[in-house]
């Protein structure tokens, strides 16, 4: 994998124009509630740190996303994840993650080639993948770094089902979060499938779920510097799931939260 790696890193892709993050190199740690029904069903927190591969930089994100409430007793969901992506680009190069729900348990990775343009999960799968294809959490961080009109277009891997991501700006509000009001952009997207392919093994809620083929979501991203994804819609039949910031910190210690 180091070799790979360090060609992709000399050869580097420039799909897009990023803009300077502060929080790129600081790291930040994000919490959000999750609702669904009106029900307080959980929350995520989100953590970002720096790292390097190679000398190289690499960002990594973190992510550990549990129920709680009616919610567990009903579904439990205790489930971390961490995806490794490059500063440059934000193409994923790595994804982690440990799943203990209700009806599954699962430790699985997955490697993003992006010189063969293939993905692996545990070096047993493997699909085809486009130039710019992400998982979601490094699209997230893609999103607030990224200078576009209109829309914005690139691929994301779902576990073996990819789709085209459209990102659409729709304006912007003022919104209250965190105690403060904040000037957010409305971003809708819409994840189109690329083929009526099934994965062929069961997978987490949140792969299921997040950026799924054929469904539609809108993030509202604050516009000042921290550009803080504050909001999440998933529009999902028949009820939406809301995922709002709760609270926002630079990290003081840059790694992996134990």
């Amino acid at each position: 994998m180091r070799t790979w790696l360090l060609i992709f890193f000399i050869f580097l892709p420039n799909f897009v124009s990023a803009r300077e993050c502060q929080w790129m190199n600081a790291g930040e740690t994000l919490e959000y509630s999750i609702e669904y029904l009106h029900w307080d069903a959980g929350r995520m927190i989100i953590t970002l740190y720096a790292d390097s591969i190679n000398q190289c930089p690499v960002n990594k994100v973190y992510v550990d996303a549990k129920t709680r409430g009616i919610a567990s007793r009903l579904f439990r969901v205790n489930n971390q994840y961490e995806t490794c992506f490059t500063q440059q680009t934000f193409l994923p190069l790595t994804l982690h993650k440990w799943v203990t729900q209700k009806n599954i348990m699962q430790q699985r990775c997955t490697i993003f080639n992006h010189i063969t343009l293939l993905a692996t999960i545990d070096s047993t799968q493997s699909w085809a993948i486009p130039a710019d294809t992400r998982d979601f959490f490094s699209m997230l961080y893609f999103l607030r770094a990224t200078e576009w009109d209109d829309t914005l277009r690139f691929h994301v891997d779902a576990e073996r089902l990819l789709s085209q991501a459209n990102a659409v700006h729709n304006g912007t509000e003022l919104i209250k979060c965190c105690d403060e009001k904040m000037e957010v952009e409305r971003i809708d997207m819409s994840f189109d499938a690329l083929t009526d392919e099934e994965r062929p093994w069961d997978t987490d809620l949140l792969t299921n779920r997040l950026s799924q083929p054929n469904s539609t979501m809108t993030i509202r991203i604050s516009t000042d510097d921290r550009r803080l994804p504050v909001k999440f819609e998933f529009h999902q039949s028949p009820f939406d799931l809301v995922m709002t910031l709760k609270a926002y910190k630079t990290n003081s210690v840059n790694h992996k939260p134990h």
